[in-house]
């Protein structure tokens, strides 16, 4: 390189320091940005954290962190334990509530900015720079600001509210980020790899990618179990769909039976015998029974909820840049759209259904990745892409899905809004 730039000083020499100072400039930008949005991110769930674990707005926070006393005092744990157990040990083994309020706080708080980290990270290694428009123009936004304002909608999105039904925004929808229960918290980043490292096993092929989807399965059951009922069918026909009846296929499967095994155990923890943490309650197939409890329409609920990928779907469903990773997102979405709405949790004694509308878990956990995908797919498409500068060539159907991300990401200002302020989570 040195023998190149002597012979032509000024060509290369220029080209290779400006090359290296553009590297430079955007490393120093998207760190920049990293800090911003973990900074903000901590901000915004350390206080709705703390506000729910000491009993100021309504959350499941308070709930879960007795889980711990309970466990600790009686010896009976909740069968997704993960949670419990890693605030009983940053706590340092205590029974005090306010020390594993404390701890839950900390572990709560990590889990969002590791969410933020891997949602920034994620895109700028896919989408290492905008698409190249056909001819120049000046771009009014630099593509680190893109991405960092496509996280920070991505963080903040819940359900578009209905101007009609404005006292719900997020009971009886599926939304891409939770804040009120913990277990989900913490499921966010452990999903977020899982998917991940999936996809890049269907695409490579590589058998030592198995150890991290097998291990990362495990762990994000042991945390909640929600996501991978929806996961593991879709997982399986798309690894049989891209590598068909081989020992390649077989080695995929036999990667998921510790997990499958820890799934069984957890059924019949949560649902039978004397300790269990469900009891009286069986799990019954009743289409559509536990959704209707908390929503008055569930096509409008799952409209609002989905308008953003859908939108983005449909519009650019010719020019898509990443078919097969949106396909297991898609996929794992409608997995867990089944288990939300097909099955309910049951009363033995009277055949009521349980309120707490507990399989809809696995779909907020797969919207995000969904949000995410869709995202990064976006910022790839060209004809996507020239909405940001306000193009003229950007068709008006084209700018529908960056609008629809902009009121996701609104609506969620206002239930973030809504909750410190002390209204609760609906």
């Amino acid at each position: 390189m040195k023998a190149l730039a002597a012979n032509n000083p000024l060509g290369i020499r220029h080209a290779v320091d400006s090359t290296a100072q553009t590297v430079l400039s955007r490393h120093r930008k998207h760190w920049g940005n990293l800090n911003w949005l973990l900074v903000g991110s901590a901000c915004v769930g350390g206080l709705l954290f703390y506000r729910a674990l000491f009993g100021m707005i309504v959350a499941d926070h308070d709930v879960h962190v007795r889980f711990v006393q309970r466990g600790v005092e009686e010896g009976v744990w909740p069968a997704h334990f993960l949670f419990q157990a890693i605030v009983y040990a940053l706590s340092g083994f205590s029974h005090e509530f306010v020390s594993l309020a404390w701890a839950s706080l900390v572990l709560l708080t990590t889990c969002v900015v590791a969410k933020a980290w891997l949602s920034y990270a994620l895109l700028v290694r896919r989408c290492p720079r905008l698409p190249t428009p056909p001819f120049e123009y000046r771009a009014r936004l630099s593509h680190s600001t893109v991405l960092a304002l496509v996280t920070a909608a991505l963080l903040l999105s819940a359900p578009i509210v209905r101007p009609w039904w404005t006292h719900r925004i997020y009971l009886g929808q599926i939304s891409p980020n939770i804040w009120h229960n913990p277990t989900s918290v913490l499921c966010f980043p452990l999903v977020i790899l899982l998917f991940f490292a999936a996809d890049y096993f269907l695409r490579s092929g590589r058998t030592r990618e198995l150890v991290a989807v097998g291990s990362l399965a495990f762990v994000s059951v042991l945390a909640k179990p929600n996501y991978f009922l929806a996961f593991a069918p879709v997982y399986a026909l798309l690894a049989w769909r891209r590598f068909g009846v081989s020992r390649l296929w077989l080695l995929s499967q036999a990667a998921m039976i510790p997990t499958v095994l820890l799934l069984c155990w957890q059924l019949t923890a949560s649902f039978g015998g004397p300790n269990a943490m469900r009891p009286g309650l069986h799990i019954a197939w009743m289409p559509l029974a536990a959704w209707q409890v908390h929503s008055n329409s569930i096509g409008l609920s799952l409209l609002f909820s989905l308008a953003f990928p859908l939108s983005y779907l449909v519009i650019f469903r010719r020019r898509l840049q990443s078919p097969q990773t949106l396909l297991l997102a898609w996929g794992v979405m409608l997995a867990s759209l089944v288990w939300a709405g097909c099955f309910a949790e049951v009363r033995d004694a009277d055949g009521a259904v349980d309120l707490h509308f507990n399989f809809s878990w696995g779909a907020h956990l797969s919207l995000f990745v969904l949000f995410l995908v869709t995202a990064m797919d976006m910022v790839q498409n060209r004809p996507a892409t020239f909405v940001i500068d306000r193009h003229w060539l950007a068709a008006h159907t084209a700018r529908l899905p960056w609008w629809l991300l902009g009121t996701h990401a609104a609506s969620g200002i206002l239930w973030i809004a809504r909750q410190a302020m002390g209204r609760g989570y609906y």
